[in-house]
């Protein structure tokens, strides 16, 4: 599957070569609620926008635990659309499909929905954010069903860099929380 989202945006680009394009890099640390060791994360996204209110995003999304060094890799390909309400308050959501491999144990398809909702602090360049992920395999047996609820102060640091410290707390399987930073660089 993972060859298949890829090529999917491949074949996606050229049509994309108008928008805007975003790399976003993330590093955190993810703590198990069974207080079980501590997990570190690692993303890496390429995002393309259309016109502000929609985008398409590919991204590679890695998890490594301190105790057993298991890699676990995520490779999803997601779809944003997003509503301004006002200046100051943006409605989005983010379906996603994506493809987990736990290497040399397990790998199955998934997807995720995740409706969120942003402010922005009048007369400033800070956002605050909150959105709710619901994320699942394609086959219940698989044990992936998570629901996470995710908040983010974001600063808008120019019209090419951002800066985001975020805090999710998820339950259900693999239920845990993360503190991570994220930065992204926007190429007009």
């Amino acid at each position: 599957m993972a060859r298949s989202l890829l090529v999917l945006f491949a074949l996606c680009s050229p049509c994309l070569a108008y928008a805007d394009i975003a790399l976003t890099a993330l590093y955190g640390v993810l703590s198990p609620m069974d207080n079980s060791s501590q997990v570190h994360m690692r993303e890496l996204l390429v995002k393309k926008t259309f016109d502000g209110d929609l985008a398409i995003d590919a991204n590679i999304f890695s998890t490594q635990s301190d105790a057993t060094n298991q890699i676990t890799n995520r490779y999803e390909l997601g779809l944003t659309a997003g509503y301004e309400l006002d200046p100051s308050i943006r409605l989005v959501i983010r379906p996603a499909i994506g493809e987990k491999v736990k290497i040399g144990v397990t790998q199955f398809g998934y997807y995720s929905v995740e409706p969120g909702i942003t402010y922005k602090l009048p007369d400033t360049q800070w956002k605050v954010g909150f959105a709710l992920r619901e994320r699942d395999s394609f086959d219940g047996a698989n044990h992936d069903r998570t629901d996470t609820l995710r908040y983010s102060l974001t600063w808008l640091a120019s019209k090419e860099d951002v800066f985001v410290l975020g805090y999710d707390v998820a339950t259900g399987y693999g239920a845990s929380t993360a503190l991570f930073g994220v930065y992204t660089h926007i190429f007009h």
